[in-house]
């Protein structure tokens, strides 16, 4: 299993606004499942739900729009 460090902290302040770009999630065959959703939360400071929707959403679909 490969493990992606990753501290949130609660006292964090999430600037909320609308980002000028678009990232896009590719699914592949080298990554693991459960360490792309911790990747997701990490990026966005989402929760584990809406990372996991974000990475089934690229499983199934071959990509997604990480929001």
């Amino acid at each position: 299993m490969h493990l992606i460090p990753c501290e949130l902290s609660e006292t964090e302040d999430v600037k909320s606004y609308e980002p000028m770009y678009n990232v896009i999630l590719y699914n592949d065959s080298f990554n693991y499942y459960e360490d792309v959703i911790k990747a997701i939360q990490c990026a966005i400071k989402c929760s584990f739900e809406v990372a996991e929707y974000i990475t089934h959403t690229a499983h199934t679909n071959g990509k997604a729009k990480v929001t």
